[in-house]
């Protein structure tokens, strides 16, 4: 099997690894931290905390749709 040593591979390689020693030193937020999603992703899926649960439940209370 052929190595790739595509330039754009390498390129994707190097900013991977960028992102995650900036997520791993606190200096950027992870992917979902850009979303305003708050939770956590566990066994059963994904766990919102309870101040996100109450929080989406005012907005629905102030905006219904």
């Amino acid at each position: 099997m052929k190595k790739n040593t595509s330039p754009h591979t390498l390129n994707a390689l190097a900013q991977a690894q960028a992102n995650f020693e900036a997520v791993a030193g606190e200096e950027m937020k992870p992917a979902l931290g850009y979303s305003q999603q708050e939770g956590d992703a566990c066994l059963e899926g994904w766990r919102e905390s309870d101040e996100t649960v109450a929080s989406k439940a005012r907005s629905k209370a102030d905006f219904p749709h």
